[in-house]
């Protein structure tokens, strides 16, 4: 992918760029989690939340939600609401935070989101972030 060894200083990378000047194009190359995820299923950006909802649900929950969706979608409003919301994070650290938090504000409520766990899986979600992010 890319040559530039990041292990040197910034000076000898590139033939000499300045600090700030390198610092500004690594900032730049940043990717957001639905771009890695996109790249990752070969999706194009249209379908990136449904298919980061397939992908992280739990796998139980499949045919429930194969059942449930077309006759109730705001039963998963909460998860496509999460996954569109974690779509713009540029690292790991940021997806993580955003994460928890929403995890901590959006306790899954009802038997079959919280017994039975129709829901997409916050751990699944994460472990999808640091594969993601770890690839990148």
């Amino acid at each position: 992918m890319m040559s530039q060894d990041f292990g040197q200083a910034p000076e000898q990378v590139s033939g000499g760029l300045a600090m700030n000047e390198s610092l500004h194009t690594t900032e730049a190359r940043a990717l957001d989690f639905q771009t890695l995820a996109c790249r990752k299923f070969g999706c194009p950006p249209e379908n990136y939340t449904g298919r980061v909802f397939w992908e992280c649900l739990y796998p139980h929950a499949k045919i429930p939600a194969r059942l449930i969706l077309p006759l109730h979608r705001g039963f998963f409003a909460h998860d496509f609401e999460m996954i569109q919301m974690l779509a713009q994070e540029t690292t790991l650290a940021a997806f993580r935070s955003e994460l928890q938090n929403w995890r901590q504000y959006h306790r899954p409520e009802g038997w079959l989101r919280h017994g039975l766990k129709i829901r997409v899986s916050a751990r699944r979600l994460a472990r999808l972030g640091v594969e993601l992010f770890g690839a990148a």
